[in-house]
């Protein structure tokens, strides 16, 4: 019963809304792009509409 009640949890969004994590990143790189990196960089994403 709890792993169903789980899964309709997660089907109705996202549980953080990430301008935590937006803000944290605006505050350390600044204008800071991509292009200026050193090394290769990978950027691991997820589709949160369709899991």
């Amino acid at each position: 019963m709890a792993a169903a009640q789980n899964f309709t949890e997660a089907m109705k969004g996202p549980k953080y809304n990430g301008e935590y994590l937006h803000s944290l990143v605006r505050r350390l790189l600044g204008e800071t792009r991509l292009d200026k990196t050193l090394a290769n960089v990978v950027i691991p994403t997820f589709d949160i509409k369709l899991l």
